[in-house]
């Protein structure tokens, strides 16, 4: 259903839900309603922006500083300064866990400098997931799903990250579509790409 179907359907239902009433000013309401549901619904017509790979991330990042990070790219311009003021700054050191397996409520990670290794802790020892690069982020899945980490996070360098707190992550997340839309194709990427791990013997 495209865009402008979709507005005629919603047009149609509010116009039968509404009973007429003499010298109503039906057309004005109607395109105010119009105007309202274009403005929603905008996003639907978007073109969809290409992945960066790490290296572009890399580069980038390293070139426009955290605004040239992967976060930031679904952000409309004039709001990515606003939204980096969020943002909570830390050092750490090689070694340093991030996230903690099972952890709950932590906060979303962006590397502005630096590797994270993230891993998978068993019993018979850790499987290794891949690593999280300069310009990448990593956390978004556990926050979105609201569940405890289903991996550790540790710092392979000394690193310079970004911080976003749950509370801050939802608000931000949930104020820009295009966003959200962004965090759950990565999380759900990194899903599957995990239990393919998982089922190795």
């Amino acid at each position: 259903m495209t865009r402008a179907t979709l507005i005629d359907w919603c047009m149609g239902l509010a116009v039968e839900a509404r009973p007429a009433v003499a010298g109503d000013r039906s057309g004005r309401r109607r395109q105010t309603l119009t105007e309202m549901l274009r403005g929603v619904l905008t996003i639907e017509d978007e073109p969809t922006r290409p992945r960066d790979t790490n290296l572009d991330l890399m580069i980038r990042t390293e070139n426009e500083g955290p605004l040239g990070s992967a976060f930031f790219q679904p952000l409309p311009y004039d709001k990515r300064d606003a939204v980096l003021a969020r943002f909570h700054k830390k050092s750490v050191k090689k070694g340093t866990t991030v996230i903690r397996q099972g952890e709950v409520g932590h906060s979303l990670v962006v590397v502005v400098k630096g590797t994270l290794d993230a891993r998978v802790d068993r019993k018979g020892g850790a499987i290794e997931l891949g690593a999280v690069g300069t310009g990448e982020f990593v956390g978004e899945g556990s926050l979105l799903a609201r569940t405890p980490s289903p991996v550790q996070v540790v710092a392979a360098s000394d690193c310079e990250l970004l911080l976003l707190t749950p509370r801050d992550f939802y608000e931000i997340a949930g104020a820009f579509p295009a966003l959200w839309a962004e965090l759950k194709d990565v999380a759900e990427r990194r899903k599957r790409e995990l239990e393919i791990h998982l089922k190795k013997p």
